[in-house]
C-alpha cells in the first residue's frame, strides 16, 4: 500500500482538528488551513464562537473571553497534540 499522499495527511489532519474542536469547545470552525512542512504543521483554524462568548463579547468582556480560551486551550492542549495516539504528531528531540 503507497503511503498517503501531503494533501490526505492535510485533509485527515484538518478532519481531526475540527472533530476534537468541536467536541471540546462546543464551536466548530468556518475554516481550516493545513500546511504540512518540511519539519513542522501550520494549521490556522478560523474559529466561531459560542453563544456565551457573543454574549460576553457584546457585553464587553473581550478580556475575559481571550483569557477563558487561553486558559482552556493550555489545559485541553494534550488532547490536540496526541491526535490519535501520538502519531500525527513529531515534537522533535
Amino acid at each position: 500500500m503507497a503511503p498517503p499522499t501531503r494533501e490526505q495527511v492535510e485533509d485527515e489532519i484538518a478532519v481531526e482538528l475540527l472533530r476534537v474542536h468541536q467536541e471540546s469547545y462546543g464551536a466548530g470552525a468556518s475554516k481550516v488551513a493545513v500546511d504540512v512542512l518540511e519539519d513542522a504543521v501550520l494549521v490556522i483554524l478560523d474559529l466561531e464562537v459560542t453563544e456565551a462568548e457573543r454574549t460576553m463579547l457584546e457585553g464587553g468582556r473581550g478580556e475575559a473571553v481571550r483569557r477563558m480560551r487561553e486558559d482552556y486551550q493550555e489545559v485541553i492542549g494534550p488532547t490536540f497534540i496526541a491526535g490519535r495516539g501520538g502519531n500525527l504528531v513529531d515534537e522533535g528531540p
